[in-house]
């Protein structure tokens, strides 16, 4: 489970921006908030609202980029990829951009923190916060301190993540920790359609969360009864003179080699007419396909997903209908969803979400630094108000300044 992730000197964060998962003392909607007796309770989800431009993704893809930065081991890497600092200053250019992520692994709270330029990590933390703070270990510009996991300083790399390298030579706790944070199911919404093939791969090897997806895509009134895929021959010269390019471009291959039939249960058509090729489906149904996969995996699993542009191409019953899974008791293994969104028909307190699931991030146009603020900590919030409404009408910020041919729009 996530209690919080952090950012600072990262894309339009200049400061440090903050995303809790804790549950505040509020009391509205118990069946959003996931119970842990241990490390404290958590948020079943959250969602994060703003403008075009305000920073808002950065939150998220700054998850993806601390997943790829702790990939690879390779001691031949000259750089690292993923440093984003602030650019309208000039003193924070040459600053270390910083993730932090609190989080479980098994039944332990830790917290992992890296500082990171784009020619190596500065400073790396790893804490066991279960058990008050205990340091496993930390380094800072070269000079290390282990109190709690192995000794593989000679092995790493200036631009090597602690982790990564203590987690491959059989650290038990750094490898927990490490498959914990890569364990996190990150989403592209403007991407989504093409994550159908991903999200078939998924579900054709994991029988339970095939289930979970066609009674998902049944019950949201698409009527698709079944998944098939079929492999195409390609001409094997592509594979053999591009091995390299395939390689890396792993998942756009597979698109080729596979196509994709959904079965729609339309009960007076003749079976063999039931089965559609993906490619003439509605981008709502190849958006569908694409998020159920991930939706699916992290409720049979009891994982962490984070869905960048949520609800592209979705109507809003649908994606109310999501936010509602991860709810009460169909959510059994504690899975969490995370998302940034422009459909603000889920801004709901009454009936959806608590106060503190609701998310703002906005961005200061003269200087061009973001900040990200939950609804919670607004003053007179109370259980019945119109937040949608105080929302447009600029109350929390976080909306666009639009100028139109006649005046001021908002």
């Amino acid at each position: 489970m996530l209690y919080e992730f952090s950012v600072r000197n990262y894309g339009p964060f200049r400061d440090k921006a903050v995303l809790n998962l804790m549950s505040t003392k509020n009391t509205e909607h118990p069946d959003n908030v996931i119970r842990n007796r241990r490390n404290g309770n958590v948020l079943s989800s959250a969602l994060i609202f703003g403008a075009n431009a305000s920073g808002k993704s950065y939150i998220l893809n700054g998850i993806h980029a601390l997943q790829n930065l702790l990939k690879s081991v390779d001691v031949r890497r000259e750089g690292i990829h993923g440093y984003e600092p602030f650019r309208l200053s000039e003193e924070t250019l040459s600053m270390p951009t910083e993730f932090s992520i609190c989080l479980s692994a098994g039944e332990d709270l830790y917290r992992y923190t890296i500082s990171f330029t784009a020619e190596k990590i500065s400073a790396e933390s790893l804490v066991l916060v279960s058990r008050r703070d205990v340091e496993i270990f930390s380094r800072k510009d070269g000079e290390y301190s282990l109190s709690g996991c192995k000794d593989v300083t000679d092995k790493t790399s200036p631009t090597s993540a602690y982790l990564t390298v203590a987690a491959s030579y059989n650290d038990e706790l750094c490898y927990k920790v490490l498959s914990a944070i890569s364990d996190i199911l990150c989403v592209d919404g403007d991407e989504i359609s093409y994550s159908a093939y991903e999200s078939y791969e998924y579900l054709k090897d994991h029988g339970s969360a095939m289930d979970v997806a066609l009674d998902a895509l049944k019950t949201a009134d698409f009527h698709v009864s079944s998944l098939r895929g079929e492999e195409q021959d390609l001409p094997k010269k592509l594979f053999d003179d591009n091995s390299e390019i395939v390689s890396h471009y792993e998942a756009i291959f597979s698109r080729l080699r596979t196509k994709l039939y959904l079965t729609h249960d339309y009960r007076s058509v003749p079976e063999e007419l039931r089965e559609f090729p993906l490619s003439i489906e509605s981008n709502g149904t190849r958006s569908m396909l694409g998020i159920i996969g991930p939706v699916a995996a992290a409720l049979t699993e009891g994982k962490v997903l984070v869905i960048d542009e949520f609800g592209s191409c979705l109507h809003p019953m649908l994606t109310r209908w999501i936010v509602d899974l991860f709810k009460g008791d169909y959510n059994v293994k504690g899975a969490q969803m995370i998302v940034n969104t422009h459909d603000i028909g889920l801004m709901d307190i009454q009936n959806l979400v608590r106060r503190d699931q609701i998310y703002f991030v906005n961005k200061n146009w003269e200087t061009g630094e973001s900040e990200i603020y939950s609804l919670s900590d607004f003053k007179g919030v109370r259980k019945d108000t119109r937040v949608l409404d105080a929302y447009l009408f600029g109350r929390f910020d976080a909306v666009p300044n639009i100028i139109s041919p006649r005046g001021r729009i908002s």
